[in-house]
């Protein structure tokens, strides 16, 4: 949906007809952090208005939004909205993930740094990122080469292993990185890429998007090192002032060294103020009936996974 002011393009929500026509779902794949329409700031709740109103007249009874930062500007314009309107909203999904809030940076700990100076011991250690001066090119195939040489390799799921998603990473981050909207840090040994983080920028906002390092150098935490290195780099960067981790809930690693959290939830609202007609009542129930037959299906999975882990293979 595209939504103009006075000939000016302000709103940009895409998405798709879910369950008969009966839902709209903002659109969001795989590889999102979250879920948000493009908005001109300022214009979100008149944006989300004339969206509302939009599929109310198509026959739409209900918006399924996803991955929604809650304190962002659209999420609150939503809120107001609901509330003036006397819409039901519901929240299929609530989670807290760790977000580093640039103001009050966390500082390495004493392990950490002598994790650092032993992995140090192996050969020069050196950190280098895209946004003072190293290649994007070398610093693109590196985190590709680290990502597939680990466990998300050995699962088939690192993304030089799929052609559409190689394909999705390089036209995006080679994109973002040339407006300095992608950064890639690195740290190397005797120029070798032993770590490496993605991070994507917007404003005053960032996102920890990717990370990987090599796995035989597990017992010097090189993730957790070049973590620290973006920590300190964003930290001096006057101009963010907030970065998502867009890590899962309870992550073992981000969590204990970002303390901040951000607050993401998935939510259904009713386009007409009753809620508890029936259209309503059968949407909600067939998207959470679907989201806990994901939740079971993905918990049948990692039993599996730890269970041939166990077994050796």
């Amino acid at each position: 949906m595209i939504v103009e002011a006075d000939g000016r393009l302000v709103g940009f929500a895409p998405g798709r007809l879910r369950l008969g026509g009966m839902a709209f779902t903002v659109w969001t794949h795989a590889y999102a952090p979250l879920g948000a329409p493009l908005i001109l700031a300022g214009a979100e709740e008149a944006v989300l208005g004339a969206i509302v109103d939009h599929l109310k007249g198509q026959g739409v009874v209900a918006l399924d939004w996803p991955l929604m930062d809650d304190g962002a500007p659209p999420a609150v314009a939503l809120a107001r909205l609901a509330a003036g309107r006397g819409l039901r909203v519901d929240v299929i999904e609530a989670h807290q993930r760790a977000a580093l809030v640039t103001a009050e940076p966390p500082r390495p700990s004493k392990e950490l740094r002598r994790l650092g100076r032993r992995l140090g011991e192996q050969g020069r250690m050196e950190t280098v990122s895209t946004a003072t001066g190293y290649d994007p090119q070398a610093a693109k195939a590196a985190f590709l080469a680290l990502e597939a040489a680990g466990w998300k390799g050995a699962r088939g799921t690192a993304l030089a292993m799929s052609a559409p998603m190689r394909a999705f990473f390089d036209g995006a981050v080679g994109r973002l990185m040339a407006r300095g909207e992608a950064e890639i840090d690195l740290i190397t040994l005797d120029g070798r890429p032993v770590a490496a983080g993605i991070v994507l920028r917007a404003g005053t906002r960032g996102w920890y998007w990717k990370t990987a390092y090599d796995e035989t150098l597990a017992r010097f935490s090189p993730g957790v090192l070049v973590t620290h290195a973006i920590t300190a780099r964003l930290a001096a960067d006057a101009s963010v002032q907030c970065v998502d981790s867009c890590a899962i809930a309870g992550h073992p690693m981000i969590d204990r060294v970002w303390p901040a959290r951000l607050s993401v939830t998935s939510r259904l609202v009713a386009l007409r103020p009753d809620g508890a007609a029936t259209a309503y009542r059968m949407v909600l129930a067939a998207i959470r009936l679907r989201r806990a037959a994901r939740d079971r299906a993905k918990a049948a999975l990692a039993r599996i996974r730890r269970a041939r882990a166990r077994a050796g293979g």
